[in-house]
């Protein structure tokens, strides 16, 4: 039987749950950061994350993030790549769609969440430009032991929100059509790091997890981050494992209200 997308986004906007806001200082409409991605020590690429305007929907607030990931013009990568995330005040996931470049096409995905039926229904598809695809896809299903989930995005931002719980965690993940977990471990450090856009220290926390499922270019597996010792929880670094081998990751711009890093 043949779905048309728009009843799949129909289920992208449908909450996981009905909860108000938990953390105003974390979710800031309009930020932005920009990062600078490394390679042992050759610069690859960029990553930039945007948080789009919240609305309230049922009484509920969505959020919606942006990230963009461009390679440089360089002989071994060609990665241009777009996602969107639409979450719940808990930085849980309750839809997300992607954009990656292949050639001279996108290859689209787009989830669609059936929470009270345990599944996902992923839309995929090769078309011209990067935006939603036309009706009449048939989607493939994912199923969920239990919700709420992350996806590749939301899975960042409610990093931030833990990183002042001392608590581990494991929830699914969905990636790249394909349904794993993301695990956080309990301990957190506070300390500093040293960035080339500041001239002192950034006070930081030390936070890291495992990747149970494989994202965009291989990423999967351990990583760390460094997080801004504040209640923006902004993330400063980040260690990754990509198909490359480990990639480094440094905020190198930010836009964000009334926000500085914080600085020893």
């Amino acid at each position: 039987m043949m779905l048309p997308v728009f009843l799949i986004i129909l289920q992208l906007l449908s909450p996981a749950q009905e909860s108000v806001l938990q953390s105003p200082a974390l979710l800031s409409d309009g930020e932005v950061l920009l990062y600078e991605v490394s390679w042992s020590r050759i610069k690859i690429g960029t990553i930039r994350l945007q948080v789009l305007p919240h609305r309230v929907k049922n009484g509920a607030i969505h959020y919606q993030a942006k990230a963009t990931i461009d390679s440089y013009k360089l002989p071994f990568i060609d990665l241009h790549f777009i996602a969107y995330a639409e979450m719940d005040s808990l930085c849980n996931s309750i839809g997300s769609w992607s954009f990656e470049k292949k050639d001279d096409q996108w290859e689209t995905l787009v989830y669609g969440y059936q929470m009270e039926r345990h599944r996902i229904l992923v839309a995929k598809t090769l078309q011209e430009k990067p935006e939603l695809p036309s009706p009449s896809l048939v989607p493939d299903t994912l199923f969920v032991p239990e919700f709420p989930v992350q996806d590749g995005i939301s899975m960042l931002y409610f990093a931030r929100l833990l990183t002042r719980k001392l608590t581990a965690v494991k929830i699914p993940a969905v990636s790249m059509g394909k349904m794993g977990e993301v695990e956080f471990y309990k301990d957190r450090e506070r300390t500093s790091v040293e960035i080339d856009a500041l001239k002192q220290p950034v006070r930081v926390v030390k936070f890291s997890g495992k990747l149970h499922v494989e994202g965009i270019l291989g990423l999967t597996g351990d990583f760390t981050g460094w997080f801004s010792d504040d209640e923006a929880a902004v993330p400063i670094t980040a260690k990754l494992k990509f198909i490359l081998g480990n990639v480094s990751i440094e905020l190198k711009q930010w836009k964000r209200a009334s926000w500085q890093p914080p600085v020893k």
